[in-house]
């Protein structure tokens, strides 16, 4: 949900209208099939009004439906490239059960290395000259920043992104053509300081954070928690984006004797937390962002520097869950994940976002003018999806509530094991994480 003054402005915009029913359709993939429903249909809250003639424009029958993703497939935050291999691996599966409405998918990929000036470049390649329908899971809070602009100006849906800075992508009354994939960091912070509160009552917390706006945001929120939850923040140490080595900033932070060090950080720099902290010899709580949770990427090749780290998950345990979409997950992988590990936690949020957009898809198909750019992105605002890698319910509702994903549980790594292993604390925070 978006903080008050926001949602003031974002009603301002908005006319409601009646929503249609979502499709049905024999297709699993449908939005009516195991593992989900939409409340979405043709009526929403998004304006059409300065938006060129093609995004009112249905897509042919048959048509292929073209969808980009921009990600870091090299450079420092080159791990986080597996998001395309989730989202591969789910329309791979669509595809063969027929596609989404008639329509098979395309999925486009363009690596920026996480700089904001080659997503710019590699954004406006794909609506520009490929003629995407819209882009999924793109990667990172300044580079989402960067184009958003370009995504409202052509009104293409830039949906799901896998940026939780709330002011850039669960903000419905400033970008419109936004929606957000993951924990805002506002929503995870909030989950982290009930933690700390339940576990260190009054404890004294030190951070490593990037000097971006990830890390920013991450930083505001635990300042926040710390209000809220009865614990003191006693140094928040930056590094920038572009070091090798968090060295100096362990030492200034293991110098203040924390109960607790979280990790505001993503990419190489989650390995170079945690391998830190644990030649250091801390011993107290440590906690790290959704982003840092890979086992194979972050945590595996520094065993066991990492054992008994904790991190927030919204995805539901695999192997032993008997769920019908953790299977169907696991099934998609084998067939079509090129070999990565269904426990890599960015192969799950890509799948998991490719998910919600074929549910947006199938919903707006269903919509009385058929499926455009516009119908995409109303359904995306509506969206009322039990993700099959979700634990608590994708639901949307425009300026009223722009958050995806607003549900956790807690998770801690066992490297004897090389898992993650749940808790058993969830977090529900549906509804109320503008508040945070």
């Amino acid at each position: 949900m978006l903080p008050k003054n926001k949602l003031a402005i974002a009603s301002a915009l908005i006319v409601c209208a009646a929503l249609a029913s979502a499709c049905k359709s024999s297709s699993p993939h449908s939005a009516d099939a195991p593992g989900g429903t939409t409340g979405a249909g043709g009526a929403g809250p998004v304006s059409a009004t300065n938006c060129p003639a093609s995004a009112t424009k249905a897509i042919g029958d048959g048509a292929e439906i073209k969808v980009g993703i921009v990600l870091p497939q090299s450079g420092p935050f080159a791990a986080l490239s597996t998001v395309a291999t989730g989202v591969s691996a789910y329309f791979d599966s669509v595809n063969a059960d027929g596609g989404v409405a008639g329509h098979k998918l395309k999925l486009l990929v363009k690596d920026d290395g996480y700089d904001p000036s080659k997503t710019v470049v590699a954004d406006n390649e794909l609506i520009s000259q490929d003629q995407i329908f819209a882009t999924v899971a793109q990667v990172g809070t300044p580079t989402v920043a960067a184009t958003q602009k370009l995504h409202e100006q052509t009104c293409t849906p830039q949906l799901w992104v896998q940026a939780g800075d709330p002011t850039i992508s669960a903000d419905f009354g400033a970008h419109p053509w936004t929606t957000n994939g993951i924990l805002a960091y506002n929503t995870e912070s909030a989950m982290w300081g009930q933690y700390i509160k339940a576990h260190k009552p009054g404890a004294t917390v030190a951070m490593l954070a990037l000097n971006n706006d990830f890390g920013g945001e991450y930083t505001t929120g635990v300042n926040k928690a710390a209000k809220t939850d009865g614990f003191s923040v006693a140094t928040v140490q930056k590094v920038d984006p572009t070091a090798t080595s968090v060295s100096s900033q362990i030492t200034t932070i293991l110098s203040k004797r924390p109960d607790v060090v979280i990790g505001a950080v993503g990419g190489a720099f989650c390995s170079k937390f945690m391998q830190g902290l644990a030649q250091g010899g801390y011993q107290g709580i440590t906690i790290v962002t959704t982003a840092c949770s890979s086992v194979n990427s972050f945590f595996k090749p520094v065993d066991p520097a990492g054992d008994k780290v904790f991190s927030l998950s919204t995805a539901p345990t695999l192997g032993a869950s008997a769920e019908q979409g953790v299977t169907r997950y696991e099934s998609d992988l084998r067939k079509y994940g090129n070999g990565v590990s269904p426990a890599d936690n960015n192969v799950q949020a890509g799948y998991n976002c490719a998910t919600l957009f074929v549910a947006a898809l199938n919903a707006a198909a269903a919509s009385p003018g058929g499926l455009t750019r516009v119908s995409l992105m109303n359904a995306a605002w509506t969206l009322n999806y039990a993700a099959p890698l979700a634990i608590g319910p994708a639901k949307l509702s425009g300026a009223n509530d722009a958050y995806a994903l607003e549900t956790a549980q807690m998770t801690q790594y066992d490297a004897a094991s090389h898992t993650q292993k749940p808790t058993g604390e969830k977090f529900d925070e549906e509804g109320k994480s503008g508040a945070n």
